[in-house]
């Protein structure tokens, strides 16, 4: 009698974690998987395709070379600039002074900040027309490095590797440090 009220206590303290597990990760998988058999631009009526879905991305539609291109490029030259980045600012940092605990925090805040506030600060920044990157560039006589950097295709994902860059890299920074 004892191990069936053990077993209840254990269902009752597991029993939330499972519903928020079920509910945020394996009912939205399943609704991807079954997304992934229609046609839908998220609104409107959805179509009915089958596996066509799949076959263009074996058979290699260009928007998915490109967007797998462009995600292959983010994933290694992102951290082909990131972690020495971070080893060096964790061996700089790496010492019992005070102001280091400043320059951790100031490293480190990126990473706490919204993705959306961060993508839409360097949006404003690189900018092509107004944007302070591209006016400075002129200021100084250097107008020909002015560029439309989010706006260049071929530009674009190196600024998007930067943007990343510099927001990930403090979060690498102080795992190398507490390690």
């Amino acid at each position: 009698m004892d191990s069936i009220k053990k077993n209840k206590a254990v269902l009752l303290f597991v029993l939330p974690s499972l519903i928020l597990y079920v509910g945020i990760l394996i009912i939205p998988l399943f609704q991807s998987l079954t997304y992934s058999f229609y046609s839908w631009s998220g609104f409107g009526k959805q179509n009915f395709v089958g596996f066509s879905n799949y076959i263009k991305l074996i058979t290699g539609d260009p928007a998915i070379k490109t967007a797998l291109r462009n995600t292959l490029y983010l994933i290694v030259l992102s951290l082909i600039f990131m972690l020495p980045l971070a080893f060096l600012l964790a061996n700089s940092l790496n010492s019992q002074m005070r102001s280091n605990r400043f320059f951790s925090t100031v490293f480190y805040m990126p990473c706490i900040i919204s993705t959306v506030i961060i993508e839409t600060m360097w949006a404003a920044i690189l900018d092509g027309d107004i944007g302070p990157i591209n006016a400075i560039l002129t200021a100084v006589g250097l107008e020909r490095f002015a560029l439309v950097w989010l706006g260049d295709p071929k530009i674009a994902v190196f600024a998007v590797i930067f943007i990343n860059t510099w927001q990930r890299t403090g979060y690498h920074m102080l795992i190398i440090i507490r390690t």
